[in-house]
């Protein structure tokens, strides 16, 4: 995978949410913060992280992560 960057991730971790409303996400978005950020948009996000990126993570880990940064950085190889 290469690398992409934390823009092109930010939109893709939306598609993968699938929110019905627009949010606004950046770098620093806490997961905890989001009100929108439910149980079916984790899914997504678990599901994108392995089919995309080729890493496996759980619920528990993206929320230990914090935030969309780091998730990026995860998905990088970098976290």
């Amino acid at each position: 995978m290469s690398q992409i960057s934390l823009q092109e991730f930010i939109e893709r971790f939306l598609v993968a949410c699938d929110f019905i409303d627009d949010v606004v996400v950046t770098g620093d978005t806490r997961f905890e913060d989001m009100a929108d950020f439910d149980s079916l948009a984790m899914l997504g996000v678990i599901i994108m992280m392995e089919t995309q990126f080729g890493v496996v993570v759980t619920a528990d880990k993206v929320f230990a992560l914090g935030s969309v940064a780091a998730l990026h950085a995860l998905a990088q190889g970098e976290g």
